[in-house]
């Protein structure tokens, strides 16, 4: 066999056009990996049990108050546990107990502590999205908003973070 100029210039081509695919290779997987965590998350998000034994209530607050609380949160309950079992708090890895407090119209409230305090507990908690002791009740107005400490930032610049698509 001999290399003529034409046969090497060929195989430099084809070499050159699969160069492209395999160097994105490695960023499909990574994508695909993604996409099956993702995928994951939703599907245990969407298999969470509903449990409407603690469900929070939204009529029983009076027009002067926003938020009653009254109860602890259980955080952690093994998974088998029945939901009527006299020594709940006991088989939760965490509990946020002795929460006794009311939210008025018109207040504004900062929940702070040290790190792993229950200050995430305690919302959580209040949007009824963490399991409650026996005796537990939350009240609240329709009208309370809640904005998460997770941040939500896009794997692209500061501006494009900021301005989300819209004309700068």
């Amino acid at each position: 066999n001999i290399m003529t100029a034409s046969t090497v210039f060929t195989i430099a081509l084809l070499l050159n056009m699969i160069k492209f695919p395999i160097n994105e290779a490695g960023v499909l997987l990574s994508k695909a990996a993604l996409g099956v965590q993702a995928m994951h998350r939703i599907s245990m998000f969407m298999k969470r049990e509903v449990n409407d034994a603690h469900a929070v209530s939204t009529n029983d607050v009076t027009t002067k108050q926003v938020l009653q609380v009254n109860g602890t949160f259980l955080i952690g309950r093994r998974l088998g546990d029945p939901t009527n079992n006299s020594d709940e708090v006991a088989t939760a890895s965490f509990t946020l107990s002795g929460i006794d407090f009311r939210v008025n119209r018109g207040e504004v409230v900062a929940v702070v502590g040290s790190v792993a305090s229950g200050k995430s507990t305690l919302l959580q908690g209040v949007l009824g999205d963490v399991d409650q002791a026996d005796g537990t009740t939350v009240a609240r107005d329709d009208n309370v908003a809640y904005a998460s400490q997770t941040p939500f930032v896009l794997s692209a610049t500061v501006r494009q973070n900021i301005l989300f698509g819209s004309p700068f």
